[in-house]
């Protein structure tokens, strides 16, 4: 969906790597997207129980640390390449990143492994 949206298609500038590079950024972006949004509503990060009184759900918790804005220092390198010097994330983030990362990179290798039947 993402590349229909953008028309963001790496199989014309890397002959043979499109497929790789287009996920690999496409999970980048709405991982860290959505890993945003998401940890800043309580709905999703606190339990969700039912009131009877009320007839209602109700989200009543305050957040872990996992769930709350922290500030990270930049490398150097970077601090000199983008110019800022910390940068505000979710610890969550952080996490949905590095997962994205390994779906994104061990993902065409497990088509690959599910496909062949002569090891």
């Amino acid at each position: 969906m993402y590349c229909c949206v953008f028309f963001q298609d790496f199989a014309k500038t890397i002959p043979g790597h499109g497929g790789i590079m287009d996920r690999f950024d496409c999970q980048y972006l709405m991982a860290t997207f959505l890993s945003y949004v998401m940890s800043g509503w309580r709905y999703f990060v606190c339990p969700v129980e039912f009131n009877n009184d009320s007839n209602r759900f109700q989200v009543d918790c305050e957040p872990s640390e996992l769930f709350q804005l922290q500030d990270y220092a930049l490398p150097s390198i970077l601090e000199s390449f983008i110019g800022w010097t910390t940068v505000r994330l979710y610890p969550f983030q952080i996490h949905s990143i590095a997962l994205s990362s390994f779906a994104s990179i061990m993902g065409p290798f497990g088509g690959f492994f599910a496909s062949s039947r002569d090891f």
